[in-house]
């Protein structure tokens, strides 16, 4: 997991560089502690896996929201286990507006319209469009998913805008100032 952040950091910073005049700031909180991890284990009674484990004990993501994850906010571990914690408290009643099932996901990146999660059996990705009302289940785990991500944007699949999101050349068509 620390190539891959390497390689996160890496590229973000020359995404920035050749997109100078957005307001991006890449600045990352540090690592999570293990009584953190052990916490959400707890709440969500479920052992995390190892690579998760890793990805969050290297940075507890952002000091400020830059949506750097394909345009969304990467959750800290503090923001995924009140997300989970808040859903748990809902009855069936109040999820009927919403289409996916809350009660087997760990939601970990969200922007205004769409989330990412991860299925708490599989531990696979989930992609949620909020917009489409569509469920992506993925055959990633959370590495392939990022590496799979690092490689797009060494492929300069992404580029800054002047709100700091990160967004894919392909999504370019949905956002009026490019």
């Amino acid at each position: 997991m620390k190539e891959i952040w390497n390689r996160l950091k890496k590229w973000l910073l020359k995404l920035k560089q050749d997109y100078p005049n957005t307001e991006f700031k890449l600045e990352l909180n540090k690592g999570v502690s293990e009584e953190s991890l052990h916490n959400l284990e707890k709440i969500i009674r479920k052992n995390i896996p190892l690579d998760f484990k890793n990805f969050y004990k290297i940075h507890n993501w952002e000091v400020d929201i830059n949506w750097v994850i394909k345009g969304q906010v990467l959750l800290s571990i503090e923001d995924i286990i009140e997300m989970y914690e808040i859903i748990k408290t809902w009855n069936k009643e109040d999820l009927q507006d919403f289409w996916w099932d809350f009660w087997d996901i760990l939601v970990f990146a969200v922007s205004d319209i769409d989330f990412t999660a991860i299925d708490l059996e599989t531990w696979k990705i989930y992609l949620l469009d909020n917009e489409n009302k569509k469920v992506k289940k993925t055959k990633d785990d959370l590495k392939k998913f990022l590496e799979d991500y690092s490689t797009m944007l060494e492929n300069w699949d992404f580029v800054l805008s002047d709100t700091y999101w990160v967004v894919s050349k392909e999504d370019l068509k949905y956002y009026d100032e490019f």
